[in-house]
């Protein structure tokens, strides 16, 4: 990979705010020098809705990592989910005036460019692409397609879009503190980056991140995403039916919930019951059953309402490979059984951070599952770079030629030609399953 490159990411959740800096060592070691979390205040299901607070959150968690690393953060890339966010299928073709053309890296460069023309919802942005198929002449193209010629290209994207003025929030809380923003990222796909495995990426699978406040769905085939959907329900709404039920404070339903609340109540033990002040005079005891019936009712709605995402989308028989389930509320008990039962048997495991690739020097447990976004958001990073690498070897020499200005160019500006022979290699190798930004 040459020198050693410093990144940064960061995970603007709900309920909590992550930084992570790190050193890229070769293709597959991230050494993470500096962890840093915070309380998120300000940020409601994914959307800022208090600027300064948030601003406030975001700086303590860097600080963190900054103090234990003595490495400053910038040109980050930032985790984002939000009920706002959608996606879609579009379709853009190129023509050539030779029928003999033959297909360069550029000329799906210029396809993919088209995007940047297709119409939108006002004050909607595009936030990321993914490119599903590429046919020449009605043929598709494979990583194998080499020196192919033809006079029709079109290709079929998934393209991510949410709205223009909340992600210039979420920027705006990194500007803010005199740091550059290098690209947004949807959070289920960066944490599809940390617990999915190839064979799952490649057969079919979904992965469900529940969080505090989205439950946010990425469906993945031939190891590229195929369909994304956010859900503006998860973890915080279970913690609130909690709270109202038995009239007690939002963080003393929290801490019930996570020491004694399951999703099926029949596991429970119906005679245990946990003893709750709610003055200083006065408690009021809460069976474990009674708690776990309240769970289920939120948690039911919650993976029904994946299980009809998934339906909707028709991809359902497309995944092979099972549902994976993340992120901070899949530690529930019992959620990968009655999963199974809203699933209708289909395979379910819970999904928690690969970290077999990272070496730490700190007492986290970054393995756990409310970290898989920003774990993947590193590993992100690691892929982009290892793919521009690639693309950059098969890229002849010519001094006559600028770099890139930016790492996300390869969606606005194609300034260099490449090689006949590997160059769709290399661009199935830089497109699968990964993020395509364009330039904040």
């Amino acid at each position: 990979m040459g020198e050693k490159k410093i990144i940064s990411a960061i995970d603007i959740g709900t309920t909590k705010i992550v930084a992570a800096i790190a050193e890229l060592v070769n293709e597959n070691t991230i050494v993470i020098k500096g962890f840093g979390e915070s309380k998120s205040i300000g940020v409601n299901k994914g959307m800022v809705i208090n600027i300064n607070k948030t601003i406030d959150s975001v700086n303590q968690a860097i600080q963190k990592a900054e103090k234990m690393s003595n490495l400053k953060f910038d040109n980050i890339t930032v985790g984002i989910a939000s009920h706002h966010i959608k996606s879609k299928k579009e379709t853009v073709e190129l023509y050539f005036d030779n029928e003999n053309h033959v297909l360069s890296y550029d000329d799906i460069s210029t396809l993919t460019n088209k995007l940047l023309d297709i119409e939108l919802l006002p004050g909607e942005e595009i936030i990321g692409t993914y490119i599903q198929t590429i046919y020449l002449d009605n043929n598709k193209i494979t990583e194998e397609s080499v020196g192919i010629t033809g006079k029709h290209l079109k290709g079929i994207f998934n393209i991510i879009t949410g709205k223009k003025a909340s992600s210039n929030n979420i920027r705006k809380c990194i500007t803010d503190l005199d740091k550059k923003v290098n690209k947004l990222i949807l959070e289920p796909i960066a944490s599809s980056y940390a617990v999915l495995t190839p064979r799952e990426r490649k057969l079919g699978v979904a992965i469900v991140d529940i969080g505090g406040g989205t439950s946010d769905l990425a469906i993945f085939k031939d190891d590229t995403m195929v369909y994304s959907s956010v859900i503006p329900f998860a973890g915080n709404n279970i913690t609130k039916d909690i709270s109202t039920m038995f009239k007690i404070l939002d963080n003393q339903a929290e801490e019930l919930k996570i020491k004694f609340g399951r999703a099926l109540p029949e596991s429970a033990e119906i005679n245990n019951h946990v003893s709750i002040k709610i003055s200083p005079e006065k408690s009021i005891n809460i069976s474990e059953y009674n708690l776990s019936t309240v769970i289920r009712a939120r948690i039911l709605e919650i993976l029904s309402i994946v299980e009809n995402k998934i339906t909707m989308s028709g991809l359902k028989s497309e995944i092979g490979a099972g549902i994976v389930i993340t992120g901070g509320g899949s530690l529930l008990k019992d959620l990968k059984q009655i999963a199974k039962i809203v699933f209708n048997d289909i395979d379910v495991r819970i999904g928690n951070p690969n970290i077999n690739n990272l070496k730490y020097n700190f007492d986290i447990n970054i393995s756990n599952p409310r970290y898989s976004t920003i774990i993947g958001l590193l590993e992100t990073i690691k892929t982009e770079h290892i793919n521009l690498n690639k693309k950059a070897d098969l890229e002849p020499k010519n001094n006559n030629n600028n770099d890139f200005d930016d790492e996300d160019d390869i969606l606005k500006k194609a300034k260099k030609k490449t090689k006949r022979g590997n160059f769709l290699k290399s661009f199935f190798n830089n497109i699968d399953g990964e993020d395509k930004t364009f330039d904040e």
